[in-house]
């Protein structure tokens, strides 16, 4: 299952992306500066964007920039 989706970081801090299951959250992917390509991530997907920070020991997701489910294959931030 391959299904590349590009994602364009323009700010200038990071943003991570998660994967809603059932009742939680899996971080897919660190998404800096640049533009990233991401592989294997099923459409129609559900799917968070979210900033976040580091306290030291674990990077902590704060502010959601978006939600929604996957139905093509970039998106711009």
């Amino acid at each position: 299952m391959k299904n590349p989706i590009r994602f364009s970081n323009k700010n200038k801090q990071k943003l991570f992306i998660y994967h809603y299951y059932d009742n939680s959250m899996f971080q897919l992917c660190e998404l800096s500066q640049n533009e990233t390509t991401i592989l294997n991530i099923p459409f129609y997907s559900h799917i968070a964007i979210k900033t976040g920070y580091d306290n030291g020991n674990y990077i902590i997701p704060a502010e959601t920039i978006m939600e929604t489910y996957i139905d093509k294959n970039y998106f711009i931030f």
